[in-house]
């Protein structure tokens, strides 16, 4: 689905979103924001661990798309957490706290409606 084939969710709809995630406190601790919501993905799966306490001067979390289908996407994350230098830099071995995997469906809606 390219950025054109997105229309957008109508107000009242993306606000419910939007406060429907703020509410959840795994997701506010992450720091996990909304970048953005269109019509279209259903999530079929959403698996978090939890590895180790969250603890440290910063965190990164990186996913990535595993793989795209015409219908299916696997997506993965992991966070790490590591004490800081004072210059950013991690003064000991980073240390992964949580992993995620993700399936999600594209949804194409019916034609002429």
């Amino acid at each position: 689905m390219t950025t054109a084939d997105r229309s957008a969710l109508d107000p009242q709809t993306e606000h419910r979103i939007r406060e429907s995630i703020g509410r959840q406190t795994l997701l506010s601790t992450l720091g996990v924001t909304v970048a953005g919501l269109w019509p279209g993905r259903v999530e079929l799966e959403f698996k978090v661990n939890l590895l180790s306490p969250a603890r440290g001067d910063r965190f990164r979390a990186r996913g990535e798309v595993v793989r795209a289908g015409r219908t299916l996407t696997v997506c993965s994350a992991e966070v790490v957490a590591w004490a800081d230098d004072g210059n950013g830099e991690p003064e000991a071995s980073l240390v992964r706290v949580a992993l995620m995997q993700a399936t999600m469906m594209a949804v194409t809606p019916p034609r002429g409606g």
